[in-house]
């Protein structure tokens, strides 16, 4: 399943904000903000752990949203050269001269054609039209921590993979506390999400291959 992921609703900014605030505030309330040192730091990681991992990601998801919102809302997109690659389930795949690859709908474009489109950082406006000049096509670059290939199904260009890797990290860190009972616990809490997470950097590791 692919993800266009050109709209950024008011109301899903305001959620995020609020839930980054919260996460600032309970940080704040637990303390993290009055630490002057590394061994007070693990001393309080040992008894916040969690809270930091929770806290800390409804803070990250809170800046790479306005990041996001900054770089293709407020800055107005620009002309620029794409290359048509592909065309699968009415979806175009382009790539510019690095590599990058962005999604369109398809409205019978052609495919091995250099397009001049209006974009913003991650996203398409519209297709201007063909292009005169071209560029050498680089190797695709998709990303990351957007692409998520799974047992269920593959979905790309969406927020998934980082929730995966948060959902793990709290039986991770049970793994280093002391004591047989919690290394079990924190083993069955953290397998499955691993299992999931090497399973998407195996078919990764593959198609980066086969292109």
């Amino acid at each position: 399943m692919k993800n266009i992921g050109n709209r950024y609703d008011w109301q899903a900014l305001v959620i995020v904000t609020v839930l980054m605030l919260i996460g600032v505030g309970i940080l704040w309330g637990a303390g993290l903000f009055k630490i002057t040192s590394i061994s007070m730091f693990i001393e309080w990681f040992w008894q916040f752990g969690m809270v930091l991992i929770f806290a800390g990601f409804f803070i990250g998801v809170g800046i790479y949203c306005w990041w996001l919102y900054i770089c293709n809302v407020l800055i107005k997109p620009k002309e620029r050269t794409l290359y048509l690659k592909n065309i699968e389930d009415e979806m175009c795949t382009f790539v510019d001269k690095r590599g990058k690859v962005f999604y369109f709908s398809n409205d019978n474009y052609t495919v091995d054609t250099y397009y001049a489109v209006l974009k913003t950082k991650d996203h398409i406006h519209s297709i201007v039209g063909p292009a005169i000049d071209n560029f050498e096509i680089k190797k695709e670059r998709p990303s990351y921590w957007l692409n998520f290939y799974s047992p269920i199904g593959d979905f790309e260009n969406i927020f998934l993979l980082p929730i995966v890797y948060v959902i793990a990290l709290p039986g991770i860190c049970i793994l280093f506390y002391p004591g047989l009972i919690e290394k079990i616990i924190g083993t069955l809490m953290s397998l499955p999400c691993v299992l999931i997470i090497l399973y998407d950097l195996k078919e990764k590791i593959r198609r980066s291959k086969d292109k």
